[in-house]
């Protein structure tokens, strides 16, 4: 059985991947229970997920039988969803709890390529076949504070057996044989280091000295390092992202309009798009400046823990700013840091790690072959 490689960034709030082994995407990070399982809206039929049965012991009761619940993930958790179980406290009961599990498989099973998931009929309709069986090399990342926690995260996500579980219409058998897992920054990183086929880029990206501020929905992880050693000192995670940006934005929102009533899934949801609103008395009326206000506070409370730890070394580097808030730290970053050493907003800076994680474990796949 041929053993294919599939990335995938698991964050705080988006769930980024190759949708059918194609085109990266990133989808709301939701684990929520359905409150109905047909879409009566019309558009794609759900596609719950249920465990059934495998290394990662999802939804089992209290005599360890699995309980085979559905559940919805990504976008179908947001038409049809309650009750989010993806929000989790501290890192170590994340990266064990049953959403974060389920989130990795949901991106497994959406990862495949189409000729692997579907039939194609005679008519050249795409049909889901009834059962899939791969074999997977998975590259995912951690955030710097989970870090500790990755034994964990392997301990359940390999295994000599398969991962049984259906997505829709069609039962997968997943077998994770190897996984390689790394911080954040550092896959963000390799995207700049390795070419999309895995070979290092030749115009000197290995030598280079490059700070990485990786910013996502719940954490900012940050570190430096030249190719792939990391420079001891520089590594760090704090507690701040999207979701502390649209906490605040939210309370500066309401404070300019009496009576309102915003959640913060309301303000991140702003923030997905190009010219951020909300509807105030049903007119959609931009929210950028709240939005740039409330992210230029949490930017300079992460760079009070990043500074420190970037001081001896900022002169010699380049600094790179990845994930899907760094456009809104951004020029917080450019005031503090750029009078010293460049800095840089990396293009689909949301899909970074990813792209790095991928780079880099075709790299080490084809090192290991020679």
């Amino acid at each position: 059985m041929t053993t294919l490689l599939i990335a995938g960034d698991a964050g705080n709030r988006k769930l980024k991947f190759r949708d059918a082994g194609e085109n990266w995407i990133a989808e709301d990070a939701l684990v929520r229970h359905p409150t109905r399982l047909s879409d009566d809206l019309g558009g794609a039929a759900l596609r719950p997920l249920t465990y059934l049965e495998g290394p990662a012991g999802i939804d089992y009761d209290e005599r360890g039988k699995p309980r085979r619940r559905p559940f919805l993930l990504g976008v179908d958790a947001q038409r049809a969803g309650g009750l989010d179980q993806a929000r989790i406290g501290t890192a170590q009961v994340r990266v064990e709890s049953d959403a974060y599990k389920l989130q990795h498989l949901y991106m497994l099973a959406r990862s495949l390529p189409r000729s692997l998931t579907h039939d194609l009929t005679a008519g050249r309709r795409w049909k889901p076949k009834d059962l899939v069986e791969v074999e997977a090399m998975f590259a995912g990342g951690l955030p710097g504070e989970d870090a500790v926690h990755k034994p964990a995260l392997l301990a359940w996500l390999r295994g000599k057996s398969a991962h049984r579980f259906t997505l829709g219409e069609t039962e997968f058998r997943i077998r994770v044989a190897g996984a390689l897992i790394i911080p954040q920054h550092l896959a963000a990183t390799c995207s700049l280091t390795f070419s999309a086929t895995g070979a290092p880029i030749a115009s000197g990206a290995l030598q280079r000295k490059r700070l990485m501020l990786e910013s996502g929905g719940g954490t900012t992880d940050y570190g430096g390092s030249v190719g792939l050693d990391i420079i001891p000192g520089t590594e760090g995670s704090v507690r701040k992202g999207a979701i502390e940006i649209a906490t605040l934005a939210r309370d500066f929102i309401m404070g300019g309009y009496p009576g309102l009533q915003l959640s913060v899934l309301d303000v991140l949801a702003a923030m997905d798009q190009g010219e951020p609103t909300v509807f105030i008395r049903g007119t959609p009326t931009s929210v950028r400046r709240e939005l740039q206000q409330a992210a230029d506070i949490v930017a300079t409370a992460i760079l009070t823990d990043v500074t420190p730890k970037w001081e001896a070394h900022l002169s010699q580097a380049e600094v790179n700013l990845a994930g899907g808030t760094g456009q809104w730290i951004l020029s917080v970053v450019q005031r503090e840091l750029g009078q010293i050493a460049p800095v840089a907003l990396l293009d689909d800076a949301i899909f970074r790690v990813g792209w790095g994680l991928e780079r880099l474990a075709r790299h080490r796949m084809q090192a290991a072959q020679r």
